[in-house]
C-alpha cells in the first residue's frame, strides 16, 4: 500500500481532534492527511444524561459504540463492571478505551460495524433482558431498532453530541490547491453532506475528483438485470438481525422466462444475507414475487408485509407472520393477486403457496406501494394499521396490523405520485411523493 499511496493526500473528515490514528497509518504509507472536520465532539454534562447514563450502566449488557462513548461516560460516571455483566465493544479501538476506564475483556465483534454487534451470540436471545447503549446522537442509529425489535430492554444513554463546526479557511484553500492524487475516508454520509455543503466550488470539485475509502462497503451481490424493469430493490434489516432483499423477476411483461417461479434463479425472490459473515451468500426466503415494492417488518412483532406490483389486472399486499416455518411462494407468475395468470402451469411445489389478503384492481390502481405497520406516537388513533398505496391514485389504505381486511379502510388524506413509505428511529410514518418531490410526515 505504501508504493500506491506514496506522495497522495488522504482526505479526513472525521471530528476535531479524531484525526491522529489516520495520521499515523497515513504517514506509513508515506502519504499526507488534509482535514476538513465539519463538527466536534462534546460531552453532553446534564441531569437528563448522567440519569440515562446510570440506567445503561446498570443493565445485564452493555454496548459501547465508539471510544468517544466510552472517553464521555467515563468524564460522568466512573466504569465498573457489575457482577456476570457482559460488555460488548464496536472496534478494538473502543474496546482499548473501556480497558483504560476499568473495563477489561469486552467482547469485540469480527465486524466493526453495528451488524457486527448483532450477530454476537450474546445478543441472539435478549427478549425481555436489559441492554445499556452507550452512544452518541446520529450515525444510522440501526443498534436500538434491531435490539427492541428482538424484545429486549433498551436503555439508550447519549453521552456526547456533535457539534457543527465552520470548516477550517486554510484547509479549504489547501483542497482547491491540491495537485496530488487523493483519497477521501468516508465514515459518515452526514459528515460528507456537512462538508460539501460549506465547500466552494473549486475545492468541491478537488473533492469530488478523490477516490473513495469507504469505511465498511464490500459488495455481496451483483445481478445483471436482463430488462430495464422489475427491479425491486427494497433493503430491510429483519427482526432476526439479517438483511432481507426484494428482487424483481428480471422485466418484460408476464415473466416470460418464469424466472419467479424458478428456484435456480434470483429475480422475483425475497432474499436473506447474514452480512456478519466475511462472503455471506443469498438464501431464498420467499419466491414467485413480480415487483415487490415494498416490504416491511412491525417494528413491534416482527411480522412481514409486502406490496408487489402486478401485471394488468391485480395488485397485490401479501402478509406473513413472524416464525412461519418452510419457504414461502407468493404465486406469480401462475397467480396475478388471487385470480390466475399463466393457464395450465402448477406453481413449484418448494414450501407453500401464499395468497395475498388485499388486492387492487388494475385501474385505476397500477403500482401497489408497500408502507409499515404505524407504531409510533403522534397520532395514537393510527397505532397498529398498516398503510400503504398506489402511485396511480392518490388514495392512502391502511388496514389493522395482522394480515387482515376486515378493517380496511381509505384514510382523509392523500399523496400524488407516491413512491415509498418510511419510518424513523421512533416508529413515525412518512410518504415520499415522486411527483412533487416531497416528503410528508403522518400527523394529527
Amino acid at each position: 500500500m505504501a508504493g500506491v499511496l506514496d506522495g497522495c493526500y488522504v482526505i479526513s473528515l472525521r471530528p476535531v481532534g479524531q484525526h491522529a490514528p489516520l495520521r499515523r497509518a497515513a504517514a506509513a504509507c508515506g502519504a499526507h492527511v488534509l482535514a476538513l472536520s465539519p463538527w466536534k465532539l462534546a460531552c453532553r454534562d446534564d441531569a437528563a444524561t448522567r440519569r440515562s447514563l446510570d440506567g445503561a450502566l446498570g443493565c445485564a449488557c452493555v454496548i459501547a459504540t465508539s471510544p468517544a462513548a466510552v472517553r464521555a461516560a467515563a468524564t460522568l460516571r466512573p466504569l465498573q463492571r457489575q457482577r456476570d455483566q457482559q460488555w460488548l465493544a464496536i472496534g478494538n479501538g473502543t474496546a482499548r478505551a473501556l480497558a483504560r476506564a476499568g473495563i477489561a475483556g469486552a467482547i469485540v465483534p469480527a465486524r466493526v460495524d453495528s451488524e457486527g454487534v448483532l450477530e454476537s451470540p450474546a445478543l441472539r436471545d435478549i427478549d425481555g433482558q436489559g441492554i445499556g447503549l452507550v452512544t452518541a446522537p446520529g450515525g444510522r442509529d440501526l443498534l436500538e431498532p434491531r435490539l427492541r425489535a428482538r424484545g429486549a430492554d433498551v436503555v439508550r444513554a447519549d453521552v456526547y453530541a456533535r457539534v457543527p463546526i465552520r470548516l477550517s479557511p486554510r484547509a479549504i484553500a489547501t483542497l482547491a490547491g491540491l495537485d496530488a492524487p487523493r483519497w477521501l475516508a468516508l465514515s459518515s454520509g452526514g459528515a460528507l453532506e456537512r462538508v460539501l455543503a460549506q465547500l466552494p466550488s473549486a475545492a468541491r470539485e478537488r473533492l469530488l475528483g478523490a477516490r473513495v475509502v469507504a469505511s465498511s462497503a464490500h459488495e455481496i451481490l451483483r445481478v445483471e438485470q436482463p430488462y430495464p424493469n422489475h427491479n425491486g430493490g427494497n433493503l430491510e434489516f429483519g427482526p432476526d438481525g439479517k438483511l432481507w432483499v426484494g428482487l424483481g423477476d428480471g422485466g418484460a411483461a408476464g415473466d416470460p422466462e418464469n424466472r419467479a417461479q424458478n428456484l435456480g434463479s434470483t429475480f422475483g425472490k425475497l432474499l436473506r444475507f447474514n452480512v456478519g459473515k466475511r462472503r455471506p451468500s443469498p438464501v431464498i426466503v420467499g419466491y414467485g414475487l413480480r415487483n415487490p415494492w415494498r416490504f416491511s417488518f412491525d417494528r413491534q412483532t416482527g411480522d412481514l408485509y409486502m406490496g408487489d406490483v402486478g401485471q394488468d389486472s391485480w395488485e397485490e399486499l401479501d402478509y406473513t407472520k413472524k416464525g412461519t416455518a418452510g419457504l414461502e411462494n407468493y404465486g406469480w407468475r401462475v397467480y396475478e393477486g388471487k385470480s390466475r395468470f399463466t393457464q395450465g402451469q402448477q406453481p413449484n411445489a418448494a414450501g407453500h403457496l401464499v395468497m395475498p389478503y388485499i388486492v387492487l384492481p388494475n385501474g385505476p390502481y397500477c403500482s401497489v406501494i408497500g408502507g409499515f405497520v404505524y407504531r409510533g406516537n403522534a397520532v395514537p388513533a393510527a397505532k397498529g394499521r398498516y398503510f400503504f398505496g398506489d402511485n396511480c391514485v392518490d388514495k392512502i389504505h391502511s388496514t389493522s396490523a395482522g394480515g387482515s381486511s376486515a378493517s380496511y379502510r381509505t384514510e382523509s388524506f392523500t399523496v400524488d405520485g407516491l413512491s415509498a413509505f418510511g419510518e424513523d428511529a421512533r416508529g413515525e410514518l412518512y410518504l415520499a411523493s415522486v411527483q412533487s418531490g416531497n416528503v410528508y410526515r403522518l400527523a394529527p
